[in-house]
């Protein structure tokens, strides 16, 4: 894929910042980590560039962008009623995303090496919970799920992240040995995070105006 088509699907994110930025007073405060995640990716995004162009690599940044990511989406889990705020398994994921990304990035990898195995376990978690609250709105919600927030975001982390588990999974065991087939996987990723940003375009535009959250109605 051109390199400059890889560069515009990735800082398409931006619309989708500036589009929660605009409607950030008026959104329902249940949703506000998930703008926050959209925020840190954008940042992430361009941060990242300038570290391509200065030090020809974006690693440490992406590697602090993923601890940021799995804790602003646990976060955002939590205001949409899967756990208690003081929950005992809130606290376990907590403390199991610091340690994991500590050892990988401190102790069995380093900081300067993409953390694969932290990558591969956040993304367990996030499509699980995301499972989680599709299964609730399903048994609960009256209405079209189609135009859903919490629907639409859910459904398009659930995409992505697997999309995220199998990408990582072939690249820890020899994908790059491959080219043809590493090049596939690679369009394949790019194609599935722009559409993600699409979604969560849309979802953000679809958030309701700050009023009493309840999961159902949302």
């Amino acid at each position: 894929m051109n390199f400059y088509i890889v560069i515009a699907f990735s800082l398409s994110i931006i619309v989708p910042a500036i589009i929660g930025l605009i409607r950030f007073k008026k959104i329902n405060e249940a949703y506000h980590p998930f703008i926050f995640y959209i925020w840190v990716g954008a940042f992430n995004e361009i941060f990242g560039l300038i570290m391509m162009y200065t030090i020809k690599s974006n690693i440490v940044n992406l590697n602090f962008y993923l601890l940021a990511e799995s804790l602003l989406l646990l976060w955002q889990f939590t205001r949409w009623g899967l756990f208690n705020k003081n929950s005992f398994w809130v606290k376990l994921i907590i403390a199991s995303l610091i340690i994991v990304w500590l050892i990988e990035n401190f102790i069995i990898s380093s900081i300067t090496k993409y953390d694969s195995y932290f990558c591969i376990y956040n993304a367990t978690i996030n499509t699980f919970m995301s499972i989680n609250i599709i299964n609730k709105l399903i048994s609960t919600e009256r209405r079209s799920l189609l135009r859903n927030p919490v629907f639409i975001i859910c459904s398009t982390f659930v995409i992505y992240y697997s999309m995220s588990i199998l990408s990582e999974v072939f690249w820890i065991y020899g994908l790059s040995l491959n080219e043809a087939l590493s090049k596939n996987i690679n369009a394949i990723s790019i194609t599935t995070n722009f559409i993600s940003i699409i979604l969560y375009t849309l979802a953000i535009i679809w958030m309701p105006i700050k009023q009493r959250f309840s999961l159902p109605s949302s």
